[in-house]
């Protein structure tokens, strides 16, 4: 039982490290976060095969996109990630209650439908995490973990009915483990600790794939529903929603400007481009910009200056390959190179400031969410 409970808590204890990116944004976490995790992340950027599980699935730095699918993710997240943190209060109000009156075993409340609402709270609270940081590899930590809950939950039942005995199995048979018994479903007359480990490895692997499947078709949606335009040799990405002309019209006003020219013609010569244009009362922490400073770093007031944009000018580092090409950039980048930040009034038709990128960038060199 001793065992069972380290190996699961250390699973849990990696996890609930990886959610802390969540806070950063309310918070300074973001410091001990990268601390932590920047030198796992760089390596596995580095390699081919698994610089994928780092890469975000849906958008975490635009904020709006044509589908009404994905502009709604983050609410629903936010939404479960708030429901399992209530459950669990709930839940441990219960049970301290209980242990402070020393009044036993809990059987009422929450625990009247279900027999482990601490896990059901992680497990809600997880799966909602998982939508407001979305990263590929947070699919395979939340699938292990909510597995991890089923052998420690079924540990727990043993240990239980060998204290508890046959109050405890008619106790089994009437509630369900992680959520209600389904309203008509027949009473278990006989509960079974018995399990086929073979066919829970496999049921594992399924799972794994159904989540990564959906996480796949999340992530062609989102890249179907990027404001953004291409061309030749580069992909521009726009934060807010803005459509295809006024993009172009903001690329045009920079690219005539003869002072960003010199910005842009220092690269090398047919090298690939990534843009992003955003208002300029935005910021995202994600993409180099200057004025970004502790509070602000996502900061995207509604009521913003429809007629003045910033585009950020970006050479994209992809992952190896004989022919890259636009198509490949929003696939494939592992890093980026900031070139200029322009500021563009879209009405009066010219350049209104031209940005060097800061000395200090935000998350400089540590692999993060390109749109």
């Amino acid at each position: 039982m001793n065992k069972t409970k380290k190996g699961f808590w250390g699973v849990f204890a990696f996890y609930f490290l990886v959610a802390f990116e969540f806070a950063y944004m309310a918070g300074p976490f973001a410091v001990y976060f990268y601390s932590v995790y920047s030198p796992v992340l760089k390596f596995m950027n580095r390699i081919p095969a698994l610089s994928w599980m780092i890469k975000f699935f849906l958008p975490h730095v635009v904020r709006d996109t044509s589908s009404p699918v994905i502009n709604s993710i983050e609410i629903i997240g936010l939404t479960l990630s708030i429901l399992g943190f209530l459950i669990f209060v709930i839940g441990a109000c219960q049970i301290y209650y209980s242990k402070l009156t020393k009044k036993g075993a809990v059987s009422g409340g929450l625990y009247k439908y279900i027999r482990h609402p601490q896990y059901t709270s992680f497990i809600v609270c997880s799966f909602g995490l998982m939508f407001l940081w979305p990263r590929y590899i947070v699919i395979f930590f939340f699938v292990t973990l909510v597995f991890g809950y089923y052998f420690l939950a079924r540990a727990e039942e043993i240990e239980c009915e060998k204290k508890f005995g046959e109050s405890f199995i008619e106790y089994e048979r009437k509630t369900g483990r992680f959520f209600p018994k389904r309203k008509n479903a027949p009473e278990q007359t006989d509960p079974s600790h018995k399990m086929n480990l073979g066919k829970i490895f496999v049921l594992y692997l399924i799972t794994l794939g159904v989540f990564y499947l959906g996480a796949f078709g999340l992530n062609r949606l989102t890249l179907n529903s990027l404001y953004s335009i291409s061309d030749d040799s580069s992909v521009t990405v726009s934060l807010c929603e803005i459509d295809a002309e006024t993009m172009e019209n903001i690329i045009s006003i920079a690219k005539n400007d003869t002072r960003v020219n010199s910005y842009l013609t220092s690269k090398e010569e047919n090298r690939l481009s990534l843009n992003y244009i955003l208002p300029t009362e935005w910021f995202a922490a994600e993409i180099p910009m200057t004025g970004v400073v502790y509070r602000s770093g996502h900061k995207s007031p509604a009521d913003y200056d429809h007629s003045r944009y910033k585009i950020i000018f970006i050479t994209p580092t992809l992952l190896p390959g004989e022919n890259p090409s636009p198509s490949d950039i929003l696939s494939k980048t592992i890093g980026i190179t900031p070139l200029v930040e322009v500021w563009v009034d879209i009405d009066r038709g010219e350049v209104i400031e031209i940005k060097e990128m800061p000395e200090n960038i935000k998350y400089d060199g540590i692999p993060e969410a390109i749109y």
